[in-house]
């Protein structure tokens, strides 16, 4: 039996270690986040353009394709992310040198110092948070934070590399069975981006009703004729041995 002497704590067992460990891993991404939200919003970017900016500046230069691949975002998705982020001068295209067909983008690095000051009140904290540890103990929490990262980025390419479809493309070209269906004109392209707007009903249920559009009302009353039993000859209503007026059935009076 373990004894405790006066004045001294019991150390936690070492699986409150661990989820300690997890627990402030967890709380420095949050407020990470919120800091890159927050320099976002001064610089007119979103969190995923500085992080796709971050990872030009790491790895650049660097192909669009490799850059959606690293990140998991859509293609489509990270096309807008290097328009804007070229237009608000922060990344430049320039032909790969490796192969002249290719494309790669990297960081203008007079931007860069811009962003820079943006971070410099954490960067200033970091300095003083280092200097309470000795060179040993930063070794440590270096290693233990780079494989950290590195946990994180095998698990990142443990996950579906295929990227979602396009919700507009995929609209466009799926039924509601998911039977391929051919490209459709303007009229039937808007319904079906309206439609990714309207909520879903549960299975079974009805929503409320959607007054027809003037296509939908044209090919009702299309199919209302066509349904529609020719009308019969005289002579064939005297076949029959009685005739129905307009009005209706009229008594016989005695």
């Amino acid at each position: 039996m373990n004894s405790v002497f006066p004045g001294e704590r019991a150390l936690p067992d070492r699986g409150r270690l661990n989820q300690a460990v997890r627990d402030a891993l967890r709380h420095l991404s949050t407020q990470l986040s919120l800091l890159t939200h927050r320099v976002g919003g001064r610089l007119e970017l979103k969190g995923a353009d500085l992080e796709c900016l971050d990872l030009i500046d790491t790895c650049g230069p660097i192909g669009p394709s490799e850059l959606a691949r690293r990140t998991g975002l859509h293609p489509a998705t990270m096309t807008g992310i290097i328009d804007r982020l070229e237009r608000g001068g922060w990344i430049t295209r320039e032909r790969d040198p490796h192969d002249r067909r290719a494309v790669v983008v990297q960081v203008v690095r007079s931007r860069g110092q811009e962003l820079l000051r943006m971070f410099a009140g954490m960067n200033a904290a970091l300095t003083e948070i280092c200097a309470d540890y000795t060179d040993a103990e930063l070794a440590v929490i270096a290693r233990f934070l780079n494989q950290t990262a590195d946990a994180g980025r095998a698990a990142a390419e443990e996950l579906p590399t295929s990227p979602l479809p396009d919700p507009l493309v995929h609209s466009r070209h799926l039924g509601a069975a998911g039977t391929v269906t051919p490209p459709i004109g303007n009229h039937g392209r808007q319904r079906q981006v309206n439609d990714l707007h309207r909520p879903a009903v549960p299975r079974g249920t009805r929503g409320p009703a959607r007054p027809p559009s003037p296509m939908e009302r044209r090919a009702a009353s299309a199919r209302s004729a066509a349904n529609r039993p020719p009308a019969a000859s005289p002579a064939s209503q005297g076949d029959r041995g009685f005739q129905i007026p307009a009005s209706g059935i009229t008594p016989i009076s005695g």
